[in-house]
């Protein structure tokens, strides 16, 4: 009790720490956490993106790139009723619409996902430079990564090549080749430092 007490007692300095220095802090609290604790922290004073794919269309921060053969699926879902999944036959990417990160100072990405039966280089997690896609991480390579459960991806981008007016992230899931590989996405936040 005496820890917890403490750790929310650090949040909340963190938290106005930050508020009087003119950022935002955004707050996602895990669904899945059973002590209903602080689960997560994503930084950034503009959201670019917040996307559980819940509406409808189910993507449509996620049309304007191409169209996806991924799907939206009930079984299994991070929070909400649904989330993206792809599988052996429904593989390729999703990518976002363009997202305006031309003033960005720092790009923050966070996203739950659950990983079924993957080898390295079947998900790779991609960043558009204005030109062209470079692999950000393979996510079974990621630091986050555990198989059959849901994790949590938090990272920032630093380099400015990415800081463009059609900023795009992408999921390749054109490695699935074997039947029972999966990789579900749900929670997707995208925020900016200007």
């Amino acid at each position: 009790m005496q820890l917890r007490l403490w750790i929310v007692l650090l949040s909340l300095v963190l938290v106005a720490g930050l508020a009087s220095s003119g950022a935002t802090a955004y707050f996602s609290d895990g669904a899945q956490n059973p002590n209903n604790t602080l689960a997560t922290t994503v930084w950034g004073n503009t959201i670019l993106l917040s996307d559980g794919f819940e509406g409808e269309p189910w993507d449509a921060n996620w049309d304007g790139n191409g169209t996806t053969l991924w799907e939206r699926n009930d079984t299994k879902v991070h929070s909400g009723l649904w989330a993206a999944c792809a599988t052996k036959s429904k593989n390729g990417n999703v990518t976002t619409d363009d997202l305006d990160a031309l003033s960005a100072t720092k790009i923050y990405v966070s996203f739950w996902y659950r990983a079924e039966n993957l080898e390295a280089a079947d998900l790779l997690v991609q960043l558009y430079n204005g030109t062209t896609y470079n692999t950000w991480y393979d996510i079974t390579n990621h630091s986050s990564y555990q198989a059959n459960t849901w994790c949590h991806f938090t990272e920032a981008i630093i380099d400015s090549q990415y800081y463009k007016s059609n900023f795009r992230l992408r999921f390749d899931a054109q490695g699935f080749e074997e039947t029972g590989e999966t990789f579900y996405l749900d929670d997707v936040l995208i925020t900016m430092d200007q």
